[in-house]
């Protein structure tokens, strides 16, 4: 038999909050190491997790399920990313069975056959659905003799991985891919989401674009670029363009000095005009730049 143990606070009770801090300072310390150690499993988990590139127009519920089962099997919670597959796909059953007049208070074994004899989801995805709802039944009732013949052939892990990619294949099949790429990045971007490595593999996998190695620190480059905004009234100085040099046209913020902001409103610069500008920025590990300076306006084309 297995032992359960915590003792992840030193006391429960009368602890000042300098000993409190202190106390989740220790915690804090600890899970960093143990994640420190576990850092190449869990990248070698995700990359067992299958791609399925950008789907566009699926509620944040959805979206934030999908983020949570990968988290779940990268962090080797098997049981909870099972389980949250399989609410998932019951949510997702129930809301086409809503809009499709099919009653709601039946079990999800029928709902998915009835979704599957009206023509609303495929064949595929009628298979993919019923395994992901007996692993997550097979789950909930570990240990029983209701236990289905397909689960007690796998591990844990193999099971959630199939749960996983299967409920991922599923939403890719049923759901819009954006037809501009681009677009939907710099809304990832906006939304405040870190969109660095998205933007390295979009390159690679829609443009057949390598992002190649860079052993230099730091990158310079002179770029065609549409002002977008220009912001040097406050603390922080800056203006944004589009790059028009690059085959994405993303967005640009460029930090500027004050000798830079104020030059910038000497030549009473606006928004659209077109210049031809040099550039510099560090260089990430992942061999993405990071925050981009102003060196030159060579340039005013328009």
């Amino acid at each position: 038999m297995a032992q359960y143990s915590d003792f992840r606070k030193w006391k429960n009770h009368d602890l000042s909050e300098e000993k409190i801090f202190s106390d989740k300072k220790a915690l804090e310390n600890y899970i960093t190491s143990k994640i420190t150690k576990e850092k190449s499993d869990i990248v070698n988990r995700l990359y067992e997790i299958d791609d399925i590139g950008a789907i566009d127009n699926i509620s944040e519920d959805y979206a934030n399920c999908i983020h949570e089962a990968e988290e779940l099997y990268a962090t080797a919670c098997y049981n909870g990313c099972i389980a949250v597959c399989g609410l998932l796909a019951e949510a997702f059953c129930k809301e086409q069975a809503a809009k499709y007049g099919i009653k709601s208070d039946i079990k999800q074994q029928f709902r998915i056959d009835k979704l599957y004899k009206k023509h609303i989801i495929t064949k595929d995805m009628q298979d993919k659905l019923h395994i992901i709802r007996k692993n997550r039944n097979d789950c909930i009732h570990q240990n029983q003799s209701s236990v289905s013949e397909h689960t007690q052939t796998k591990t844990p892990q193999l099971t959630a991985l199939e749960s996983v990619n299967n409920i991922k294949i599923i939403f890719s099949d049923f759901y819009n891919h954006p037809n501009n790429i681009t677009d939907f990045i710099v809304k990832e971007a906006y939304s405040g989401k870190d969109t660095r490595l998205l933007i390295r593999n979009a390159m690679s996998k829609i443009m057949d674009y390598e992002i190649p190695t860079i052993n230099n620190k730091i990158i310079a480059k002179t770029i065609v670029a549409k002002i977008d905004d220009i912001d040097i009234d406050g603390s922080y100085k800056e203006i944004t363009v589009t790059d028009l040099s690059s085959p994405l046209m993303l967005h640009v913020i460029i930090d500027l000095t004050y000798a830079q902001a104020e030059d910038i409103r000497y030549k009473s610069l606006e928004v659209n005009q077109i210049l031809l500008i040099t550039i510099t920025s560090k260089v990430s590990t992942m061999g993405l730049t990071e925050t981009w300076q102003l060196q030159n306006i060579d340039e005013i084309i328009l």
